[in-house]
């Protein structure tokens, strides 16, 4: 049996003799993140045997991984990355310096103040809607993805350095941003999420317009075409803004 064979077979096995989608996904996000640890980039690359055999790896490893399981059950895949607000980290912001020097502006997207992630979004068919599906937070579905990454509960382990995502694009298979997810993501679903408890219109603006402008910043990062740093302060009010957000929600909660 060949490496591309096994994963076929791996795939079925882990999935389950289901024809629900969501269901085959949601399994094989469960068993990826009960068997396989998180672990720090090291820039190697490695195949999907490596990464299977070695049962760990970064966040888009495991995201290759999973997408080729998805595929071996005929599901449609595509690769989504964000940036997310991390609490400032000076090591974090010595070694995204250094990697811009050597490899340029698209090395940006993480910083002193934020780190980059990779996740999915699948769909069993044409005729049904994109979802999202993360093997390093065991996450799939909208509800789950919203909780675990922008709501104001408990949270997924793998994430407690994740405190929000600000942007979130489709990449296509060069690495360059093929379509801007911030809108569905990280407005409308957040939005949905807070007005079921609390009205927060004038904060919900404050952060639509800094997501907007951060969101722009971090698109031209990825293209290679402008550094992220300057962003800084953006970052800053973005984070004020939403734990703004938390509080309201708590209060009426």
């Amino acid at each position: 049996m060949n490496s591309k064979e096994f994963l076929e077979s791996l795939a079925r096995d882990v999935a389950g003799r289901t024809d629900d989608a969501r269901s085959q996904c949601r399994q094989l996000v469960e068993w990826m993140h009960t068997e396989f640890e998180w672990s720090a980039t090291d820039y190697q690359h490695r195949s999907l045997s490596e990464i299977l055999a070695r049962r760990a790896g970064n966040c888009a490893e495991q995201t290759r991984l999973l997408q080729g399981l998805l595929t071996a059950v005929h599901m449609d895949t595509r690769t989504v990355a964000e940036i997310n607000i991390q609490a400032p980290q000076p090591e974090r912001g010595a070694s995204a310096a250094r990697m811009v020097a050597e490899r340029g502006p698209s090395a940006s997207v993480f910083g002193y103040r934020h780190n980059d992630h990779r996740w999915l979004e699948v769909r069993g068919g044409s005729s049904e809607s994109w979802f999202p599906a993360d093997a390093t937070l065991g996450v799939c579905g909208e509800a789950e993805w919203l909780a675990a990454r922008m709501g104001f509960g408990v949270r997924p382990a793998a994430a407690k350095d994740m405190i929000v995502p600000v942007m979130a694009f489709v990449m296509d298979a060069s690495g360059h941003v093929d379509e801007d997810r911030t809108e569905h993501y990280i407005l409308a679903l957040f939005a949905d999420y807070v007005g079921k408890a609390v009205r927060a219109d004038a904060l919900l603006d404050d952060w639509r317009a800094v997501v907007r402008k951060l969101a722009g910043g971090g698109k031209r990062a990825f293209a290679g075409e402008a550094s992220f740093f300057p962003y800084d302060d953006q970052l800053e009010q973005a984070l004020a803004v939403y734990r703004a957000i938390e509080a309201r929600y708590h209060e009426a909660g």
